[in-house]
């Protein structure tokens, strides 16, 4: 997945203004599986309001954060995100 077929990645120009709108996105594995939805972004402690530092995501067997580094792509006009190759938390797995 990459810009050219539609997706932003999160280091393009820096930001992560995407993620302020993000609530009831797809988040799909690398491999395309469906992983959970997108429930909300979290703030730090000291983080700036349009800066979240990760995102809770509902999946099958419940919610869990989700750190920004493992955000591959986001596909806004198809209201999906696609993880990078990482190990997940237990219940991300599918």
């Amino acid at each position: 997945m990459s810009a050219e077929s539609g997706g932003q990645t999160i280091e393009e120009g820096g930001s992560r203004e995407w993620l302020l709108g993000c609530e009831g996105f797809r988040v799909d594995g690398p491999e395309g599986r469906l992983v959970g939805h997108v429930a909300a972004p979290i703030y730090g402690f000291s983080a700036r309001w349009d800066r979240p530092s990760a995102l809770a995501i509902r999946g099958p067997d419940g919610t869990f954060a989700l750190e920004l580094d493992a955000i591959q792509s986001v596909f806004p006009a198809e209201a999906r995100i696609v993880l990078r190759a990482l190990e997940l938390p237990a219940q991300a797995r599918p």
